[in-house]
């Protein structure tokens, strides 16, 4: 009876082991739906391994199914030590479902256990951007670029949070360095298309809104700001050829702007 106890306990290791292969395996290949298929089976098999249902929750995560991925994240937290992989995976949901501030929570968690881990306190910064939290983030990402001065992006998102709040020159200074450094970013012309024109730059304002359309970033407020540098340089024609391009993705705005503007 010994024996057939062992051989069975042997076959489900062996049944786990293999649906965990499989599960990386296709995790690896970016087929997440298979990938849960075989994580599922794993942690079926052996429902107290919280590394397999943290497996599962990474491939619920990629495969933007957050909900089901946080519900895992806390089974894991509840199984194991406070750990810095989950609470980024549970932030990573939350931030991508719109929950910013449960977001700012677990990568606040993440810090408390490594205040010196570059990854969440530049996702965290990133979230306070998005809660208009600009002197917050600013100070996290001041400490990602110490900690890494060659992160472009670290620099494209402080000067995001400069602008926010006033410090012109300085997110001038950081949208020249990305764009000396990654010179098709076509956000980054954009972004310092609005610090020029803040400034009063029309000119220069134009040439990074032309820029940016070059390089396929075109939201409509590219095309409202455009046209107002245009016609603030006296080229009115100009400006109201762009409001006409405008009422492509806006019509309403468009109309408003060409009646203030160019009738």
């Amino acid at each position: 009876m010994r024996y057939i106890l062992g051989f069975m306990f042997l076959i489900v290791v062996v049944s786990c082991k293999s649906n965990r292969e499989e599960g990386e395996f296709y995790f690896q290949q970016g087929d997440y739906e298979e990938a849960i298929y075989y994580f599922d089976k794993a942690v079926r098999l052996d429902p107290n391994d919280w590394t397999l249902k943290y497996d599962l929750a990474r491939c619920y995560e990629e495969n933007e199914e957050y909900q089901k991925a946080i519900d895992l994240y806390n089974t894991c937290s509840s199984m194991t030590k406070p750990n810095i992989e989950i609470y980024q995976g549970r932030a990573r949901c939350y931030m991508n479902s719109g929950d910013t501030e449960s977001a700012i929570m677990d990568f606040t968690n993440a810090l408390n256990l490594n205040k010196n881990k570059f990854y969440p306190r530049y996702m965290r910064a990133q979230c306070y951007l998005k809660e208009f939290e600009y002197y917050k983030a600013y100070s996290d990402i001041n400490l990602c670029i110490k900690a890494d001065p060659r992160h472009v992006n670290a620099y494209y998102h402080r000067a995001i949070a400069r602008a926010q709040f006033g410090d012109r020159h300085g997110a001038l200074s950081d949208l020249n360095f990305v764009i000396r450094k990654k010179p098709n970013f076509g956000q980054a012309y954009y972004n310092r298309g609005v610090v020029y024109q803040r400034m009063q730059k029309f000119r220069s304002a134009v040439d990074d809104f032309d820029t940016s359309i070059k390089y396929r970033h075109q939201p409509v407020d590219l095309f409202i700001r455009r046209g107002l540098s245009l016609y603030e340089l006296g080229k009115t024609e100009d400006a109201c050829a762009n409001f006409s391009m405008l009422a492509n993705y806006d019509k309403k705005k468009a109309t408003e702007l060409k009646r203030k503007y160019c009738i």
